[in-house]
């Protein structure tokens, strides 16, 4: 008791004036904080947080879109592949067809130029027999 009662004004004082000063320190911590957090005229660390969300959720969102364009375009080029096979497959069928046409063509328009041939020789050499010479 005899040590609590020493405890004197002077005393309290002096404890009372070095609360007083860690308190000031600490609250001028607090406010440097508060000023870094929310900023002091500019973004603070907050809004910077704030925006870098937003960022990240844009980013991640072009992204999303990017994946969506990239699968699309692949789903397209395989079908233009496949169309590109079917035509080049038709084409050549018909390149097939109209061949085999125009080789029937030339080869009826050659028999009837080597039978037309053989009928006018066959007329010289019945002319050639009737006369007797070649002259």
């Amino acid at each position: 008791m005899d040590e609590i009662m020493r405890v004197t004004n002077e005393s309290l004082a002096l404890m009372l004036g070095t609360i007083q000063g860690q308190l000031g320190g600490v609250t001028e911590k607090v406010e440097n904080l508060e000023k870094l957090l929310n900023g002091n005229g500019k973004p603070g660390l907050l809004q910077d947080h704030r925006d870098l969300v937003a960022l990240v959720a844009e980013h991640l969102k072009q992204a999303k879109e990017d994946k969506i364009a990239k699968d699309l375009l692949a789903k397209q080029a395989d079908e233009a592949k496949v169309l590109l096979t079917s035509e080049a497959k038709e084409a050549i069928n018909k390149l097939a067809t109209e061949t085999k046409e125009r080789k029937e063509k030339i080869s009826n328009r050659t028999w009837a130029v080597i039978l037309m041939m053989l009928t006018q020789l066959a007329g010289l050499i019945i002319l050639f027999i009737r006369t007797g010479s070649l002259h």
